[in-house]
């Protein structure tokens, strides 16, 4: 399977008024919190939506440009849709206008064990003594997307810290196949090239709860 092939989003366009409707809930994960969250529809766009939260604790982790994942049920089919936070609201509710990149069923993801996530990280170089803060946007066996403000070389070897929880994180060697910049930062992909057992189960563990979770 080609780089190209494996990383880049295969996601056909979807309009997302046939797949969700003003009032219904969805959940949403951001990289700051372990779990998900229940939000409420409040509008729908062409590639947009606008959504409130009411019981949420911390509410100012959630800024402008963070990555964020969505879940949500149309005709007992699960989807997971790859998004962007566009702009935030603190008041009694926590309203944000989020932007949709890609939407994709449950199902398919589940056959490649590819996944969309959101989860802080770090990613150094060998001559690093510290990492430089990542979010992992998505994962799999093979490898990861992060974004990251520092720039590295295609082709170099990094290490890569994952945060799957307050308790628990998971640590591996890698290589960057791809790198793209965007805004202010860079997307990169990640192929893992050496990982020690350890740290092998609980990504395996990871990754068989995100394929059994509803």
């Amino acid at each position: 399977m080609s780089v190209k092939s494996f990383f880049d989003s295969v996601f056909g366009r979807r309009n997302l008024a046939k797949l969700v409707q003003k009032d219904h809930k969805i959940k949403l994960k951001h990289h700051e919190f372990d779990e998900f969250f229940e939000a409420q529809i409040q509008s729908i766009g062409s590639e947009q939506i606008k959504v409130a939260i009411d019981d949420v604790f911390e509410r100012d982790k959630f800024c402008t440009n963070d990555h964020i994942v969505v879940s949500f049920v149309k005709s007992n089919e699960v989807f997971w849709a790859d998004g962007e936070i566009l702009n935030v609201k603190h008041g009694l509710f926590v309203e944000m206008l989020l932007k949709l990149k890609d939407v994709k069923k449950r199902e398919n993801m589940r056959k490649k064990s590819r996944y969309f996530v959101s989860l802080s990280g770090s990613m150094k170089n060998e001559a690093e003594d510290v990492g430089r803060a990542v979010v992992v946007r998505d994962l799999s066996f093979r490898g990861l997307r992060v974004d990251c403000s520092s720039e590295f070389e295609v082709d170099s070897i990094v290490y890569i810290s994952i945060n799957l929880s307050k308790h628990q994180k998971c640590s591996f060697k890698g290589r960057v196949v791809r790198r793209c910049e965007v805004g202010k930062g860079f997307e990169y992909g990640i192929e893992i090239c050496n990982i020690m057992r350890e740290n092998n189960i609980v990504l395996y563990d990871y990754i068989n709860k995100l394929e059994n979770a509803v």
